[in-house]
Order: C-alpha cells, then structure tokens, then sequence
C-alpha cells in the first residue's frame, strides 16, 4: 500500500518491485530497489538506488540509506556487492536499463467493487470446506486444502502457485489482511484451531494446533511453531526455526521468551480456591468430541471374547486360537491397525473427491515386532499405475496427516479412571 498526498508526498522509483504486504507513507525510494516483504516506510524515509531491504524492516521517519546497500531491521549491513547486483540484472530479466520517467495519477476505487475469491493455477482449484467461511474480499489461489469451519478474513491471499501445497486444518482464523505463501517445493501447513493475523506473514511453514500468531508477526520459510504457541505481535520467526510445543516466542529474530503451561486438570469436588488471578495469559483449551467406544466382558464370557459399542455399531472382538481365544473377532492390534488402514482410506478418498480425481485406493497395514523388541508399523497404500507423479507425491503427503495417523506416534495421552460399580446384585 502506497500512501502520499500534497503534504507527506510519496515517491517511488523506476523498476522497484516490492514484497507482499509493504506500506509506504510519504517515503522516497529510488530506481532499482529490492523491497522486502512487510517492508514499512514512514514519511521522510529515503532509499537510494539499487537498495535491497530485507523482508519486515520498519524505516522510521527521516532515515536515510545510500545507493546500492543492502538494509535488514531498518539498518545499512553492508553495501551491495557485484554478486546482488547480478541477482538483481537476473531479477529484471538481464536489463537494468531505466524508462523515462513518468508521474501517474491513482484514481479511487470503485465502490462496491466484489473480487473473485477462488483462482486455479495450472489447473489446480483451490479445496474449500462446505462450513469454511470465506469473507468477499478473500482471495485463495491453486493448490490449497482448507478444512472444515475454518474462517478466511477480509483482505487475505492464500497463494499456493508453486509446487509445495497449502493445507489448512479445521477450525482454523486466518484474520485480516494475512498472507501466506511459499517458496517451490516447499509445503504450508497450519494444524486444527490455530489463530493466525490480523496483517501476518506466513511463507512455507508448519504451524502447529492451537497456536496464535499474533498481528504483524512473520514466520518464514521452513519453520516450525509447534502446537499450543503464541508468536507475539511483530515478531520475525526467521527461516529453519523451530520451537516446540507450548513456547512464547518473540523478538527479531524471534526467540523462546517462556514456557506456557498447560491448564492444569480440574480437580474432583468443591473447590477451596477463589477465582484465577490476573498473571500472564493462557491459552484457552477446550475438548472437541471426535469418537466414544466401550467394550465389556466377564469371567463368564468366552475368553478372550469382549463386546465393543462405537456409537449405533455392534461388534467383538477376540484373540486367536494361539492366544487363547476362540477368534471370534478381530485382535485389539488388528482393530488399531484397522483403525489407521480405514483412516488413511477415508481421508484419501475426501482428497481426492475434493480434486476431482478417478481412483481406487488400497491400504495394507502392519505390525511387526523385530528380534531386538523394536515394534514398527508398516503402511502400504496401493494405488492406481496410471496416476501422476505429482498426484501419488501429494496422497503420500495427506497419508502422512490423517487423524490417526498423528495420533499414534504423537503418543496420545491416555488418562484412566478405575470405579467401582455401584449397582446392587439382585
């Protein structure tokens, strides 16, 4: 965004190209300059010619570089060796030559004025919830997945036009005027309940579950911000960091500033205690419903035979004659692994309804315990020869996220309560 008038005038240089998300006010830049993403220039900020400016530096007012530097956090690093200025000639297609100049007067916008929301790119549509809510203003391009009741606010751009997809979970806000986008082969991901924006920058990235980015902050190009995090306003997560679960981060280049605790569990019975103070602030956790089983047995059922409940559905389930059962159902190992075989099927079959493709999927799970008691789980999804590469290559990457699928090795926790059974005997 560009921003001048008669007393705080803008002007902006030939053949300078700036980065997603800049906002330039009564700034001067000049010919040939490199604007990085969410660059901000104030008024009376000058660049020089050939001035590369990293990506979310803020030039305050009256600052001032020289011709061909090279700038990062609003300050001179170095000055621009014969190498940048090769990339640049490569930038501008071999030619550095300047055009006469010229002055352009900016009309106002239309009013009213609807933009397209869903764009393709070589053939790919965007895939987009029936409950996602995307606001008018919203515009999301090729190979991008958002799941069920996530919301795309006013003014954002998802941009998945290279090779890596955008894949966005449930329950997901990406608020106002955020961008996210990637470099080619690269992948975007961002995890079920994760809060990201107003005014952020996302670049080809994992974003954990539950995590907050705040306004203005930038998270670069293979990061990971794993689940339960707060990224504060402003801060510049730079590219390869990783940060695990539950971390406060902030600062440029941003940085672990504390440890978030998870809430504590409730306990049982009338509580002493009065209500929470006023200390550092918490995520709000709740508990989203996903499956409910129950499995019951007695010394006077067949061994090993157990009845099992999982909603409106009846089954048993039993240990082989080996084992001492009479086989009557399946194992507890094989309904886990017939868990994760039909998981992956199912989330395989919506990915590829959603893109429109023809297939038949097959998967083959198994368990195995080697001589050493080293337990593996062994996948096999079998699908149609005839398939693209590049449709195989992003099956794989879905298989890799299915609910189950994570659940397993995330090591779930489990929490048991032991009770007595209170009904009397009759």
């Amino acid at each position: 965004m560009v921003i001048g008038t008669d007393a705080i005038p803008t002007t902006i240089g030939r053949r300078s190209v700036f980065g997603h998300r800049c906002l330039v006010v009564g700034a001067t830049v000049g010919d040939l300059c490199e604007i990085g993403n969410a660059s901000i220039l104030m008024p009376g900020a000058r660049l020089g010619h050939r001035v590369f400016l990293g990506e979310a530096p803020s030039s305050h007012r009256g600052r001032s570089s020289r011709a061909t530097s090279w700038l990062s956090a609003a300050r001179i690093i170095r000055t621009a060796s014969p190498a940048d200025l090769e990339r640049l000639r490569g930038l501008r297609g071999g030619d550095l030559s300047l055009p006469p100049h010229t002055s352009t007067v900016l009309e106002p916008a239309l009013e009213g004025l609807r933009m397209g929301q869903l764009y393709d790119y070589r053939g790919i549509t965007p895939t987009i919830a029936k409950s996602a809510v995307l606001f008018p203003t919203a515009e999301i391009t090729g190979d991008v997945v958002i799941g069920e009741r996530t919301v795309i606010g006013a003014g954002v751009k998802i941009i998945g036009d290279s090779h890596g997809p955008v894949l966005i979970g449930d329950d997901v806000q990406i608020l106002e005027n955020t961008v996210l986008h990637l470099l080619p082969d690269n992948e975007l991901i961002i995890d079920d309940g994760a809060t990201v924006g107003p005014g952020a920058m996302i670049h080809g990235c994992h974003i954990g579950a539950r995590s907050v980015i705040e306004p203005g902050a930038i998270v670069c190009d293979g990061s990971v911000v794993g689940s339960g995090c707060i990224v504060r306003a402003g801060a510049v997560v730079k590219q390869r960091s990783c940060f695990p679960d539950g971390t406060e981060i902030d600062g440029f280049p941003a940085v672990e500033v504390a440890r978030i605790e998870p809430p504590p569990v409730p306990r049982l019975g009338p509580s002493t205690r009065g209500p929470p103070s006023r200390g550092r602030w918490q995520p709000v956790t709740s508990l989203r419903h996903v499956s409910h089983a129950v499995a019951s047995t007695s010394t006077s059922s067949p061994a090993y035979r157990v009845e099992l409940g999982a909603g409106a559905h009846h089954f048993v389930a039993d240990e082989p004659a080996a084992g001492g059962g009479a086989d009557a159902g399946p194992s507890p190992f094989g309904l886990l692994l017939s868990a994760l075989a039909a998981c992956t099927a199912m989330t395989l079959r919506m990915y590829a309804d959603r893109k429109g493709w023809e297939l038949a999927i097959d998967v083959d799970v198994r368990y195995d315990v080697g001589d050493d008691g080293q337990a593996s789980i062994t996948r096999t999804i079998t699908v149609p020869a005839e398939l693209p590469s590049d449709h195989r290559d992003r099956l794989a990457d879905v298989a890799e996220r299915t609910p189950v699928t994570l659940a397993v090795p995330a090591g779930t926790p489990i929490t048991t309560t032991l009770r007595a059974n209170d009904t009397a005997a009759t």
